[in-house]
């Protein structure tokens, strides 16, 4: 009688504690150009790859765009203070990889929240063939 006695206590306990796991944010990989084509990933964490088309500041936010094949349409990624000195380093033309967050579409433009520089290719201007530089993972310093 106590061996089916404890057997219930733990089944129902175990019932009673267990919880589950939160739904994990699946990282979207998309280049500009997948994206213009078929946006359905609003809300989802995006890591987008392309090539730097400006960079804006708008009242404390930096804005990256990046080339498209379409003149007029982009891929603008939004990021914080805390990414500036990154995004600050970026020039026209760069090989960047950025992650964010998917807010919609703004006009013909896709917007990001909330986006950080992944890494970025070597500088069209400066840095010698080869150099690329991740930010977030393996030299963090080299993007600060």
């Amino acid at each position: 009688m106590t061996r089916a006695w404890w057997v219930l206590v733990l089944v129902l306990g175990g019932v009673a504690c267990k919880k589950e796991a939160p739904a994990s944010m699946e990282l979207v990989r998309a280049s500009p150009d997948a994206l213009l084509a078929s946006f359905d990933a609003t809300g989802k964490e995006l890591e987008v790859v392309g090539l730097v088309k400006d960079i804006r500041d708008a009242g404390g936010l930096l804005t990256v765009s990046l080339e498209t094949r379409h003149a007029s349409r982009t891929v603008a990624c939004q990021a914080d203070a805390a990414q500036s000195v990154a995004v600050g380093r970026l020039v026209q033309g760069q090989l960047v990889a950025l992650q964010g967050f998917a807010r919609g579409a703004q006009g013909e433009d896709i917007l990001l929240d909330r986006c950080r520089v992944s890494w970025v290719g070597p500088s069209p201007r400066t840095d010698p063939p080869g150099d690329a530089r991740p930010c977030a993972r393996h030299v963090p310093w080299r993007c600060a």
